[in-house]
């Protein structure tokens, strides 16, 4: 659905800024290096729902949110495929069934704040919200938690082909449980239980569901497996222990999925230190690169995803870190990163309340916009010839993080972000930094785009590219809130760019 447009007065060119006289060198290969990273799924920038709360962002099949759908194709057109959503969570598995209840989704009464996401009802209303998002695919995630011994619960297994007659041909994957490496501490397993038991189970359940769900599914029906908490310890639960164990017997797994955020506490997080920190957020996606080599090295073609991304793990900082500016930075850092070291998809975790989630009801909030920009560096071309293919540009600084994005053999995209923190309480000008950056013979002029907000704490008044997106009923409305042509001219095989403190952009060549 394309969304409507408005326009606004030019407000976010209004910063006044101070810059430095020296501009930052960021030299680029012109032709794609052999280090760069492998091919890259243009369904990179994907989604997941808690499934709590999907039927509430989705609708149903005669009241479906348009919002919600408006927003998935504008990244969808973007990058020029389908996206994947991954349906699941604490949520799923800890919810159960009551086929009498007539809406969709009620929260346990009394709650319980220390289990806040447990005991949730689903009722048959919720399942046609599934039919939604209809050029979307999806990941339907399987119950672990409550298993029958090795076996599929009774409960499981009715929400499942419930699941399974809505979504019908859309599913790309069953995803094998969740967090399996915390079912202990959640009371749910044995003092002794670990990967290998996982293992058994898992198994069990692909048994059970191609059994009793058979009418159901799609012919070769694969699997997403693993499905490990950011905090797992790497040394007990890892991929290589799984597929020793056998998690691959029946060869169904398609990828293995880890969970992650840049912080699970509150204690100790700030923007400067937890997010705009490119040091701390490479330092810690770095250790997915072992993981990565031994899948690669086995050549099974079985992918390493991120199936549950976020910020911050800290109801209580909603609206200081988990979903302002500052973190729309980091999520674009962490993206870009992750794609490349090679992670295959990064699907961004959303649910009601959660402050990092790209967009609520009526809002669209920071994350989206980082998305948006990722999207854009991906681009859209996916014909043959044209694989895109990142190249992590090292500056020496914690507060700088820059890429380059090839297509075919040939540079076409820069990505630099300045995450020095700025906040439009502080007193003075914005200061500006400027960056000198390589670009090939051929091309002439540069197109600069730009990922804007007033300052890294706020939540509102954030722009991509010159656009903001905002509620309708039927659909997002597109704002353009400031000229976004903005041309500069290459001179001696390099271009002069000022990127504002807590600023990215998008440098795209022109040829």
């Amino acid at each position: 659905m394309s969304p409507l447009k408005a326009f606004l007065p030019l407000t976010l060119l209004a910063i006044p800024i101070q810059s430095q006289n020296q501009p930052i060198s960021i030299n680029v290969s012109a032709n794609v290096p052999q280090e760069a990273s492998w091919p890259v799924n243009h369904n990179f920038p994907s989604l997941a729902w808690e499934k709590s709360s999907f039927a509430q962002y989705s609708g149903n099949s005669t009241h479906p949110n348009l919002f919600s759908s408006s927003l998935v194709s504008i990244l969808q057109r973007k990058v020029g495929t389908s996206l994947t959503i991954r349906i699941g969570g604490t949520s799923a598995d800890q919810d159960h069934y009551n086929e009498s209840q007539t809406v969709p989704v009620v929260k346990p009464n009394p709650p319980t704040p220390d289990k806040g996401l447990w005991n949730y009802s689903i009722g048959p209303s919720y399942f046609p919200s599934l039919s939604n998002f209809n050029t979307s695919k999806f990941i339907w995630m399987l119950p672990m938690a409550h298993a029958r011994g090795l076996h599929m619960s009774e409960d499981a297994l009715t929400q499942t082909k419930l699941a399974l007659t809505n979504i019908g041909d859309k599913l790309e994957m069953l995803e094998l449980g969740n967090e399996p490496n915390l079912y202990h501490d959640q009371g749910m397993r044995g003092n002794n239980y670990g990967v290998g038991d996982y293992v058994k189970e898992a198994l069990k359940h692909e048994e059970d569901v191609e059994l009793k769900a058979n009418s159901s599914l799609p012919t070769n029906v694969k699997y997403q497996a693993l499905a490990y908490d950011s905090a797992v310890n790497h040394h007990e639960w890892n991929t290589s222990a799984a597929f020793q164990d056998g998690i691959n017997k029946n060869g169904k797994i398609e990828a293995v999925s880890w969970h992650y955020y840049q912080s699970i506490a509150s204690r100790g997080v700030t923007l400067r230190n937890t997010l705009m920190n490119h040091t701390a957020t490479t330092s810690k996606l770095s250790r997915f690169i072992p993981e990565i080599k031994w899948l690669n090295d086995r050549n099974d073609k079985i992918d390493f995803v991120l199936g549950e991304v976020g910020s911050v793990i800290a109801p209580e900082l909603a609206d200081v870190v988990q979903g302002v500016f500052g973190a729309a930075l980091w999520t674009v850092d962490a993206m870009l990163y992750s794609m490349s070291i090679n992670v295959t998809r990064m699907h961004m975790q959303s649910g009601s309340g959660f402050g990092y989630a790209p967009w609520n009801r009526t809002d669209v909030r920071p994350p989206f916009y980082a998305i948006a920009m990722v999207a854009d560096f991906i681009g859209n071309d996916t014909s043959a010839g044209s694989a895109f293919r990142i190249k992590h540009l090292g500056l020496n600084d914690e507060t700088l993080a820059a890429y380059a994005g090839y297509e075919g053999d040939s540079l076409e995209r820069v990505a630099v972000l300045n995450m020095e923190v700025w906040n439009s309480t502080m007193s003075g000008e914005r200061p500006v930094k400027r960056f000198g950056i390589s670009v090939p013979k051929s091309v002439e002029k540069v197109e600069v785009k730009r990922l804007m907000g007033p300052g890294a704490s706020s939540s509102g008044d954030v722009s991509w590219d010159g656009v903001k997106w905002v509620y309708g009923k039927e659909g997002a409305v597109e704002q353009k809130v400031h000229n976004s042509s903005e041309i500069v001219d290459a001179k001696a095989g390099r271009v002069n760019v000022g990127i504002p403190d807590t600023e990215g952009v998008l440098i795209q060549m022109l040829r």
